[in-house]
């Protein structure tokens, strides 16, 4: 798997584990991969749909 992938997914796994239960809060999530980190703050890829469909559950998650 591509390392953006693996950034993402990390990111993804990250939430689900540690803020579950939380909700009404902000979180802070720190990646060092540019691209990783242009996807989530543009809500998905318009170049690589794998990316865009893990940014896509990762701001489902968050928005739930």
């Amino acid at each position: 798997m591509h390392i953006n992938i693996l950034e993402l997914k990390a990111v993804l796994f990250g939430l689900k584990t540690f803020v579950k239960d939380l909700s009404n809060m902000h979180i802070r999530v720190r990646v060092d991969n540019m691209t990783a980190l242009h996807v989530l703050n543009n809500m998905g890829s318009m170049k690589n749909e794998k990316l865009n469909e893990i940014a896509k559950e990762i701001w489902s998650f968050a928005i739930h």
